[in-house]
Order: C-alpha cells, then sequence, then structure tokens
C-alpha cells in the first residue's frame, strides 16, 4: 500500500509555478511578435503610397519638366494621386523643393491618429542618387527615427548612365578599351597578312 500511494504522487507547487512561468514567457514573446508584425502591415501601407508618389512626380517631371507640389491632401487631380480610400495612411504632402539638401523633392505622409497614432513616412527624393526613406515612430518608440535607402528605376538608370563612362584602374574608359582591343585586332591581322604576303 505504501508503495502504491507514492507512484500515484502529483506534481508538486514548485513544478507548476515553473511551468505557468515559462508558458506565460512563451506567450508574451508571440503577442511582442504579433503586435509588432500587424504594426509593420500596417506601416507598409504608408510606405507604398509614399513611393508611388515620388513615381508619379518623376513621371510628371518627364512630361511637364517640373514637380507638382502639394500639401496636406488624401486626392490630386494633376497628377492624379488618390488615397482616400487608404486605411491607415490617407493625407501627404510633396514639398518642391525637398527638406533636405540636394533633394528636389520631399513626399510626407502621416498615419491616422484614431488607427495608427505617431506614424511617419518621409522620402526624399534626389535627381543622381537614390532616395532617402525614414520613418518615425513619434507615439509609439519615442521618435526615434529608423531610416532606409530605396532606389526607383529612374534614379537607378541616371546611376548607370553615369557608371558606363567610368574608368578602369589604368585610366581608360569603356570606350577606350574597346578601341585599344580593335587597334590590337587589326594590328595582328596585318602582321599575319604580311607574314602571308611574305611567304
Amino acid at each position: 500500500m505504501k508503495n502504491q500511494t507514492k507512484k500515484n504522487k502529483g506534481f508538486t507547487l514548485v513544478e507548476l509555478l515553473i511551468v505557468l512561468a515559462i508558458v506565460g514567457i512563451l506567450s508574451f514573446n508571440a503577442v511582442v511578435a504579433y503586435s509588432k508584425f500587424v504594426k509593420e502591415a500596417m506601416i507598409s501601407e504608408g510606405k507604398m503610397l509614399a513611393s508611388s508618389i515620388v513615381k508619379i512626380e518623376r513621371l510628371y517631371h518627364a512630361e511637364s519638366n517640373n514637380y507638382y507640389e502639394i500639401l496636406n491632401s488624401s486626392y490630386s487631380e494633376v497628377p492624379e494621386i488618390d488615397s482616400r480610400f487608404n486605411k491607415y495612411f490617407k493625407t501627404f504632402s510633396v514639398h518642391v523643393p525637398g527638406n533636405v539638401a540636394d533633394s528636389i523633392f520631399t513626399v510626407v505622409t502621416t498615419s491616422e491618429q484614431n488607427v495608427l497614432a505617431g506614424v511617419e513616412v518621409v522620402i526624399h527624393a534626389f535627381e543622381n542618387k537614390s532616395s532617402i526613406m525614414t520613418v518615425t515612430y513619434t507615439g509609439l518608440t519615442g521618435g526615434e527615427p529608423q531610416a532606409e535607402t530605396t532606389t526607383d528605376t529612374d534614379t537607378q538608370g541616371s546611376v548607370n548612365t553615369d557608371n558606363n563612362n567610368s574608368t578602369d584602374d589604368n585610366g581608360n574608359n569603356g570606350h577606350g578599351n574597346t578601341n585599344d582591343g580593335d587597334d590590337n585586332n587589326n594590328g595582328g591581322g596585318q602582321e599575319k597578312n604580311g607574314n602571308n604576303g611574305k611567304k
């Protein structure tokens, strides 16, 4: 009877507390990770809106040779930009020229306070280099900015055009190397023809 009583002994209070503590920690980490994922999904709407405005402004500049300034709007007819049906980022501004040195224009969009408070997405567009995107969490993380650099097709194309004319380590450009190669081939051909003529 004594041996049977010992075998039926359950968990102690300490063991139960340890299990509950582990489950609580895992649950907290899961909630934090999920909240961060949801927040990033919301902010992605503002990033997409700002990036699309940059592309639209560049297309407008290609047609009219200027950039269109917009202040605190959710709809623009020329160029056509419509964010009225967005959920988290509805208002935007385009400042011409930009708010930082050498920037041709700056796009700013702020989150809706009743849905996602205190998030601002800013893109500074430049003529011959990549645009700079800064996301500021004013109401969530004490206003510490997080910046990331993005490149659009127009800017990358102008940079690649400049790189095609760049020089190599010997100080020769791509066209010079091509001509040198042609000259060498021609010289080789002349030698060969000359040798054949002598023979």
